[in-house]
């Protein structure tokens, strides 16, 4: 350990420093700065922040995938649920429910408030003539929003005051 005039600790390894403690907090192949607390400088591609259980398995893992590319993953039950990152691999969460502004969710996606898509929605149909996709079905007092259930066999189901009209 090597102490110098700012009062800076240095740790170094073949005469290489490694870890440097300041008023700043601590860097590790840097030197930190602007209260950054842990400050942590890649070397190479896979060169980051992991954590570990008690019995050598990687939970939680931040890295540089190549340069000037980030990638953070997290594993739990023995598989990754979240991996994300900009590079090659494609990134995803993996989730058997996931919950927004839900604490339990009692679906693979459920989500309290609105939702809003740029895009398309693009839903699968089941092929045994189940409910594909509802949209609606909101009851405030005595009235009754309708429901449109897109069926698996391709029909269209409107529903209101609990009559069904079908379509197609």
């Amino acid at each position: 350990i090597n102490s110098s005039a700012t009062n800076a600790h240095i740790f170094k390894t073949s005469n290489t420093e490694r870890v440097r403690i300041n008023q700043y907090g601590l860097g590790i192949n840097v030197t930190p700065v602007d209260n950054t607390g842990l400050y942590v400088q890649a070397q190479n591609n896979d060169f980051g922040i992991r954590l570990n259980d008690e019995s050598g398995n990687n939970l939680f893992k931040v890295f540089q995938q190549s340069a000037n590319v980030g990638r953070m993953f997290l594993r739990g039950n023995g598989r990754s649920v979240l991996d994300l990152g900009d590079g090659a691999d494609p990134s995803f969460i993996d989730l058997k429910q996931l919950g927004i502004g839900n604490r339990n969710p009692s679906a693979a996606l459920d989500v309290s408030g609105s939702v809003r898509i740029s895009g398309s929605l693009e839903v699968n149909t089941h092929t045994n003539g189940d409910t594909a996709l509802t949209i609606g079905g909101v009851t405030t007092g005595t009235a009754v929003t309708p429901t449109m259930n897109f069926q698996g066999t391709g029909q269209l189901k409107i529903k209101r005051n609990n009559s069904d009209i079908l379509m197609g």
